[in-house]
């Protein structure tokens, strides 16, 4: 919320957030399935909110949360993705769980069994795991991107062109012999 102050605009006290699940099947006349309280921020992009292909889960990124300081309010970095089952009736938060700090994008696979989450603050990318409602980070898979390299030891912006590039880590997915990109642990690994 902004408020004006002495000195110009300023961050309010946060708000009542609710992120509303809408059913659009008849678009004349949408309906508000639910409206779940949950805290979240008007900067972050809209590629914070997916849906699974199947359309039974939704995940929700809260890239910065307020906190006070001094009279004022700033934002600041937050880790929380909430896990909405849309299933339910009425759809219900089922789980928050903790990923990089500030995230700013999300992405499901096809299939509906993987999310990559994009970490703005922490220079990282957060690996999770679908399976049904369930959604999990595998054995800690944030890797920064400073920790990658390529085979040659060089960087993810430096190095020789066409190399395949695997994080290191003890237990690297083996990366394709030819192509070019960023190659995560198998989750199972």
């Amino acid at each position: 919320m902004i408020v004006l102050g002495p000195e110009g605009p300023v961050n309010g006290a946060p708000g009542n957030d609710a992120a509303l699940v809408m059913d659009i099947s008849n678009p004349a006349k949408p309906r508000i399935r639910a409206g779940l309280p949950l805290a979240n921020s008007l900067l972050g992009p809209p590629t914070n909110l997916q849906m699974t292909p199947d359309g039974k889960l939704g995940l929700i990124a809260n890239s910065v949360v307020h906190v006070q300081d001094g009279n004022a309010w700033k934002p600041v970095p937050d880790n929380k993705l909430h896990v909405i089952d849309l299933d339910a009736n009425p759809p219900k938060l089922i789980d928050t769980i903790t990923v990089g700090r500030q995230p700013s994008g999300l992405s499901i696979s096809r299939k509906g069994d993987l999310a990559l989450i994009a970490n703005r603050d922490g220079k990282s990318v957060s690996v999770v795991s679908i399976q049904g409602s369930t959604v999990s980070r595998p054995a800690d898979r944030l890797r920064k991107i400073s920790d990658w390299t390529d085979r040659s030891g060089g960087s993810p912006s430096g190095g020789r062109s066409g190399l395949s590039r695997v994080p290191r880590c003890k237990q690297a997915a083996p990366a394709p012999s030819e192509g070019r990109g960023y190659y995560l642990p198998r989750p199972n690994a």
